[in-house]
């Protein structure tokens, strides 16, 4: 995802929101939680796990989930 997306992503994720985001290189998606320089740390499967920005990109849940659904 671009910069702009990052810091947008970053700032409501810690404002409370709930964002999701896809990871294009293992196409699931996962709920943001926390954000870092150039990763985000996403709820998924159960678990927590780290992303690097670049390979995602920002989804509407239920509307935009391709790869399987999440357990939370």
């Amino acid at each position: 995802m671009r910069n702009e997306e990052f810091s947008n992503i970053c700032r409501r994720a810690t404002n409370g929101s709930e964002i999701w985001v896809q990871n294009l290189d293992l196409y699931y998606s996962g709920r943001v939680v926390a954000c870092h320089d150039d990763f985000v740390t996403v709820e998924a499967f159960g678990a927590r796990h780290d992303w690097e920005a670049s390979h995602c990109r920002p989804i509407v849940r239920r509307t935009d989930p391709l790869g399987p659904p999440t357990n939370i």
